[in-house]
């Protein structure tokens, strides 16, 4: 998808704003709000609209209700939950990344499944490859990151935050952007929270967060505090550079699988289905326990085997054929026959049978062509050719 194309492409999160799909992506997006506050309808609205786009993108669903996505749009989504598309294990993550990213599939995360050790395994086979590969494919790929201070807490340095650190920071030149939503500014790491281009700050109730608000918010204080004490749920504090502004986020279309439960029951929409091809593409890497790129690597170096091989073979016969080019034949013998049949058999020394078994033909058959400085044709003497002559050829 073009420059050019994404500033024609409205994204339609608030009627209080006018936001071009190029605002978004290639910029890392925080969402920060208390339970209740709208958070995570912000971040499922700002999905809608990336889908709609038909933008490629990876959730990482820590509590499994981003499958309500699949309500209006075909998303794969890949765990261990009963919501999962396709069941995949930590060793998978990367044929995922792969999949999504080469192929343009919005993909689910749902680690909800999954213990912690496993999760942060998952996340970092997935992005490990998705940083990896992003930088040969060089495409506009967003990752929404719920609960992002478990994976990039503050004041605990861990691979994984380093990874999602850098992608943050650095992923623009690669076409990643990183949403990371958090209900505690405390919580998540500051240096990434501060790197963000877009804020959307929603309510939130201790002094703590209200400090780092301060920090990010280009607003006075007294200011800033009356307006988020004062954020009903949906509404937020929007920042873009030196703007800050109030706005409202719409309510999300598809189903909130998040819901909190009530005595009413709640009615699971049809949901879309991820096409077949792209199951059986997981399915096949999964078996082969490699990713496309890898197989496709294994194939080019069997074929370049086998054409070392044939050149090895070629240049044989041609040794073979140079050395038998020297020699004189009775004008019924089948050379070729000879030539063939001797790069196929083994060399045995001092059998005297290779000739014979090779072409049917006995070594006394066989007689040196005479040289240019030979006795008159009278005088010319013919040398005997023995089979040990020829346990110099090179070894077929």
């Amino acid at each position: 998808m073009s420059d050019t194309h994404l500033k024609h492409l409205n994204i339609s999160i608030s009627k209080d704003l006018d936001l071009k799909l190029e605002d978004i992506v290639g910029k890392s997006i925080a969402v920060i709000g208390i339970t209740g506050s709208g958070k995570t309808n912000t971040v499922a609205v700002i999905l809608e609209e990336l889908l709609e786009h038909g933008m490629p993108l990876a959730v990482v669903d820590v509590e499994g209700e981003y499958w309500g996505l699949k309500e209006k749009y075909e998303v794969l989504v890949v765990g261990k939950s009963e919501n999962a598309d396709i069941e995949v294990s930590p060793d998978d993550a990367a044929v995922i990344a792969e999949v999504s990213l080469s192929r343009n599939v919005p993909v689910i995360l749902d680690i909800s499944g999954f213990l912690s050790e496993e999760q942060y395994r998952f996340l970092i086979n997935f992005f490990t490859r998705l940083w990896n590969l992003s930088g040969k494919l060089r495409k506009p790929y967003i990752v929404a990151i719920e609960e992002a201070q478990e994976f990039i807490p503050q004041g605990v340095r861990t691979d994984l935050k380093e990874l999602l650190t850098l992608i943050a920071r650095r992923g623009r030149k690669r076409g990643l952007s990183v949403i990371m939503a958090s209900q505690r500014t405390t919580l998540i790491d500051k240096n990434a929270l501060t790197q963000t281009a877009i804020r959307f700050l929603h309510h939130v109730n201790f002094e703590n967060d209200l400090n780092i608000y301060y920090d990010l918010i280009p607003l006075p204080r007294k200011e800033v505090k009356q307006t988020i004490l004062s954020l009903k749920p949906g509404d937020c504090i929007l920042v873009r550079g030196s703007e800050a502004r109030r706005v409202h986020i719409r309510l999300r279309k598809t189903f909130h699988a998040g819901y909190t439960p009530t005595l009413e029951p709640v009615k699971t929409p049809e949901l879309k289905k991820v096409s077949d091809e792209i199951l059986e593409a997981i399915k096949r890497a999964k078996k082969s326990g490699k990713s496309e790129a890898e197989r496709l690597q294994e194939k080019v170096k069997e074929l370049e085997a086998k054409l070392a091989e044939r050149e090895k073979k070629i240049n044989e016969l041609e040794s073979i054929l140079k050395t038998l080019s020297y020699l004189k034949f009775p004008a019924k013998m089948d050379v070729e026959k000879l030539v063939v049949r001797s790069a196929e058999l083994p060399v045995q020394q001092s059998s005297g049978v290779m000739l014979e078994q090779s072409s049917g033909v006995t070594s006394e058959q066989i007689t040196e062509r005479p040289s240019a400085e030979s006795t008159p044709e009278g005088n010319r003497a013919e040398k005997r050719v023995t089979t040990t002559d020829f346990e110099e050829l090179p070894n077929p």
